[in-house]
């Protein structure tokens, strides 16, 4: 199954990059009194910091990722 969650992963990032699709979450990372931590952006800028904070930039790409595949599949299943 990891496989085939790395295929699917490229695919996405294939098309991506073939449509120029701008994912609507993406890592941005942010600084306070507590040293340095990562968010999700969407499309307008805004960030759900309460609800998911990370500590490295992999994590938060990783849900970034999952979150991103599932936004694209519920807009495709919109065409349906």
């Amino acid at each position: 199954m990891k496989n085939l969650d790395a295929y699917y992963d490229g695919l996405l990032a294939k098309h991506n990059e073939d449509y120029e699709y701008d994912p609507p979450w993406t890592v941005t990372q942010r600084e306070d009194e507590y040293g340095i931590y990562y968010v999700l952006v969407d499309e307008d800028g805004n960030d759900h910091e309460a609800a998911h904070v990370f500590d490295t930039v992999h994590e938060a790409q990783r849900y970034a990722n999952t979150t991103n595949k599932k936004a694209f599949e519920d807009a495709a299943d919109d065409y349906l």
